[in-house]
């Protein structure tokens, strides 16, 4: 990836990798340029679902993806979850976390201790945290690594509401990814 914008804002640029992910309905990235996005829309993390709430009401700016010279725009209007009650709506980007910890997201303790749930101090889930990242970065299949992204670069998680709004070809032979912007009606 080249850049990402939120409205004329850039929130990523230089060393960005993907992840194309069908599996995957939102759209996760960076702490800082998830947070930086959601604080221009006053957005309050909610730990229990790991998003920030944000009015119903308000105006997103629409997030374009440049990829190899081609953008790739999610209208704002798509980057909005909204609750059955239509009283609660959060931002459907979030912050992928590789062991660095989201501050604001510490679970209520007390109430899983209650439910009978075993609870990893903060000790504890660092080393967790540092075991599958150290796993990740050794792990090879051949002579390859796991994953394509060389260290250093930032990572995004891009899922369905990006990927329906692009014509996507994955070519496993030479090992790519192709986009094509859809044709509008």
């Amino acid at each position: 990836m080249d850049s990402i914008k939120f409205g004329e804002s850039t929130v990523a640029s230089g060393k960005i990798g993907g992840i194309m992910d069908t599996g995957t309905s939102l759209i996760y990235g960076p702490q800082e340029s998830i947070m930086t996005m959601a604080l221009q829309l006053n957005g309050q993390f909610v730990p229990q679902v790991q998003l920030f709430m944000i009015e119903c009401n308000v105006e997103i700016p629409d997030l374009t993806f440049k990829i190899g010279g081609g953008e790739y725009t999610i209208p704002g209007t798509e980057l909005m979850i909204q609750d059955d009650s239509g009283m609660y709506c959060f931002l459907s980007l979030a912050m992928m976390d590789f062991g660095e910890g989201i501050a604001d997201a510490e679970l209520d303790t007390d109430q899983e201790q209650e439910q009978g749930e075993r609870i990893m101090n903060e000790e504890e889930e660092q080393v967790v945290a540092e075991e599958v990242v150290q796993d990740i970065k050794t792990k090879t299949i051949g002579d390859k690594p796991v994953t394509p992204i060389p260290s250093g670069y930032d990572i995004w998680l891009v899922g369905d509401l990006f990927l329906r709004h692009t014509y996507t070809i994955f070519d496993f032979g030479e090992e790519r990814v192709g986009f094509a912007t859809l044709k509008k009606d």
